[in-house]
C-alpha cells in the first residue's frame, strides 16, 4: 500500500513515512486492543464492562471543550511552517497550554460537582441493589480525562510538525501498560470495577506525560511551551479557527459517542457490550485509514497555502483507491467474523449477523465521510461542514432512538450510516467545487 502512496515529491515521502511507521505501531495497538476487550470482560463482567464503556463514552465529551484549540493549534503551526514563519510557534504552544489547563481545571470541579446529584443507577440502568459505587467511578474517570485533555496537546504539534506516527507510539505504551497492569490485577485482585477504570484511565495518562516530558526536552525542544511566553492575544487567532472545529467536535461527539449511552438507556448495559465487540472488530478498518490519512491534514494545510492544487488532486486519488481497497477487505472479513469471535471472545457472547453487516457498512461509509473532512480541516474550510454537522446530530439522535426501538442495536447502527452517509456526499460536493475553482457562497467557506 505505501508503493501506492509513494512519489519524489518530499510532502508525500514525508507522509509515506509517517504512514509506513504508523501501519507497523498500529499494527500492534489493534493486537493490543483486541487481547484487551476479553481480558477485561474476563476480570470484571459484561455489565460492569457495559457500565465502564458507558461512562467513559460519557465522560470523553469533555475533549470537546478545548474548544478546538488542538486544531486550530495544528493549523497554526502547519500555515507558520509552510510560509517559513516560526517565530510566533512557541507563544503559540504556551497559550494554548496554559487555555487547556484552566479549562481542564474548571471542567473537573464544575462536573464533580453536578456529578454528585445524580441517580447514576437510573441513569444507566441498573438495579438499586447493586452497588458499583458509580458516582465515585464517574469522579475518577473525570479526573484522568482532564489530565488527557490538557496532556494530549503534544498530539496536534506532533501533527503539525509532520510527525503523526509518534501519537500512535505514545498510545501504544499507554495500552501496553494497560494489558500489563490488568494481566497482573486477573493474578492478584479480585475484580471490582473501580480498580479496573483506575488503570484503564490511567495508562494512557501516564504515557502522555512520559512522552510530553521527554519530546519537549528533545526533538521538539524549539515548540516546548514557556509560563513567560504565554501571552493571551495570541488567543483570538487559536480560537477564531478553533470556536468552529469546538462545535464540529462537539456535533462529531454526539454522533459517535452518544451510542453507548443511547443504547444503556434503551436496550440495557449488557447491549452495550455486545454492540462494542463488532465495532471495535470492524474499527480495525477505520483505524487502517486513519493511519493513513492523519498526516494528510498538515500535508493539505501545507499544499492549499503553497497552491499546489495538483499535488491535493493526486493525493485525493490515491487515497479513494485506498478507501476502496480496505472496503472490498471489510466485506472480505465479514464472512469470517462469527468464526473470528468465537477464538476472541469464545461463546461467551453472541453477536447477530445482522449487526456485524451493518456495523461494516457503517465504517465504509464512514471513511468515505472522513476522507473529505480532512482536506476541509486542513485548509480551514469547515463553515459549511460546522451547518451539516449540527443538522446531522439533529436529524440522528432521533432517528437512532427510534430505529433501535423498531430494530434493536442493527437499526441503531443504520441510522449512524444515513446520517455519515448524506453529509460524507455534501462534503465529496464541496472538494470537488473547491479543487476546480468553482466553489462559491457556502460552497468556499
Amino acid at each position: 500500500m505505501h508503493k501506492l502512496l509513494g512519489t519524489k515529491n518530499a510532502r508525500s515521502l514525508l507522509i509515506r513515512k509517517n504512514i509506513i511507521f504508523s501501519i507497523l505501531i498500529k499494527g500492534g495497538s489493534v493486537l493490543i486492543t483486541l487481547l484487551l476487550l476479553p481480558l477485561t470482560i474476563n476480570y470484571i463482567n459484561p455489565q460492569q464492562y457495559g457500565i465502564w464503556l458507558t461512562i467513559s463514552g460519557i465522560v470523553y465529551w469533555i475533549n470537546i471543550f478545548d474548544v478546538g484549540l488542538g486544531n486550530g493549534l495544528k493549523n497554526e503551526i502547519g500555515y507558520a511552517l509552510a510560509v517559513k514563519d516560526e517565530s510566533k510557534i512557541k507563544a503559540y504552544v504556551s497559550t494554548a497550554y496554559a487555555l487547556l489547563f484552566i479549562i481542564a481545571s474548571a471542567l473537573f470541579i464544575i462536573l464533580s460537582f453536578i456529578c454528585s446529584f445524580f441517580n447514576w443507577n437510573k441513569i444507566l440502568n441498573i438495579s438499586d441493589n447493586i452497588d458499583y459505587s458509580i458516582y465515585k467511578i464517574t469522579v475518577l474517570v473525570l479526573a484522568f480525562f482532564c489530565l488527557q485533555f490538557f496532556l494530549q496537546l503534544i498530539n496536534a504539534v506532533l501533527s503539525a510538525t509532520q510527525q503523526v506516527f509518534k501519537s500512535s507510539i505514545i498510545l501504544l505504551w499507554g495500552q501496553i501498560i494497560a494489558i500489563t497492569a490488568i494481566y497482573i490485577l486477573t493474578l492478584t485482585v479480585p475484580p471490582k470495577l473501580i480498580i479496573l477504570v483506575f488503570v484503564l484511565s490511567g495508562a494512557p495518562t501516564l504515557a502522555l506525560t512520559i512522552a510530553s516530558v521527554y519530546l519537549y526536552y528533545t526533538e521538539l525542544k524549539r515548540f516546548a511551551p514557556s509560563v513567560r511566553l504565554i501571552n493571551f492575544k495570541y488567543s483570538k487567532n487559536l480560537l477564531n479557527i478553533g470556536s468552529s472545529f469546538f462545535l464540529i467536535q462537539l456535533g462529531a461527539m454526539a454522533l459517535i459517542h452518544a451510542n453507548n449511552f443511547i443504547i444503556a438507556r434503551i436496550l440495557g448495559p449488557q447491549a452495550v457490550t455486545i454492540y462494542n465487540i463488532p465495532f471495535r472488530f470492524f474499527s480495525i478498518l477505520s483505524m487502517s485509514f486513519a493511519i493513513i490519512m492523519m498526516p494528510y491534514w498538515s500535508a493539505f494545510t501545507d499544499a492549499f497555502a503553497s497552491n499546489d492544487l495538483n499535488w491535493i488532486k493526486e493525493s485525493i486519488k490515491k487515497i479513494r483507491l485506498v478507501w476502496l481497497f480496505l472496503s472490498l477487505t471489510g466485506i472480505l472479513i465479514y464472512f469470517f467474523s462469527n468464526r473470528i469471535y468465537k477464538i476472541w471472545i469464545n461463546d461467551s457472547i453472541k453477536v447477530p449477523a445482522s449487526l456485524s453487516f451493518s456495523m461494516l457498512v457503517y465504517m465504509i461509509v464512514y471513511m468515505w465521510h472522513t476522507l473529505h473532512v480532512y482536506f476541509l480541516n486542513g485548509i480551514g474550510k469547515i463553515r459549511l461542514q460546522l451547518f451539516v454537522v449540527l443538522v446531522g446530530v439533529l436529524a440522528n439522535i432521533p432517528l437512532v432512538i427510534y430505529l433501535g426501538k423498531q430494530f434493536g442495536l442493527p437499526g441503531i447502527v443504520c441510522g449512524n450510516s444515513l446520517t455519515f452517509g448524506v453529509m460524507g456526499l455534501i462534503y465529496t460536493v464541496q472538494y470537488e467545487k473547491i479543487i476546480s475553482g468553482k466553489a462559491s457562497g457556502v460552497w468556499c467557506k
